[in-house]
């Protein structure tokens, strides 16, 4: 998978193109349809507020700063 959509979605659709223009517009709203739909599903299982690796991330980030130390510069900042 590529971060360029534009590229993806050519991936996804190379053997699609030779067909008459009906038919690639009836498989992109298909393609399209099947990942809204796998991304809702998988979003609607979803027990916690935000997704698997985004709670990983915060834990790494949040491990790393409990051995940071503050030190004190006024009464409102550190």
């Amino acid at each position: 998978m590529t971060s360029n959509i534009a590229k993806c979605i050519n991936s996804c659709l190379r053997q699609v193109r030779t067909m008459p223009i009906a038919v690639l517009i009836e498989c992109i709203k298909g393609m399209f349809q099947h990942w809204v739909y796998e991304r809702h599903k998988e979003a609607f299982n979803l027990t916690i507020p935000l997704s698997p690796w985004a709670t990983d991330l915060l834990n790494t980030w949040f491990n790393e700063a409990c051995h940071f130390s503050t030190q004190v510069i006024d009464q409102v900042e550190f």
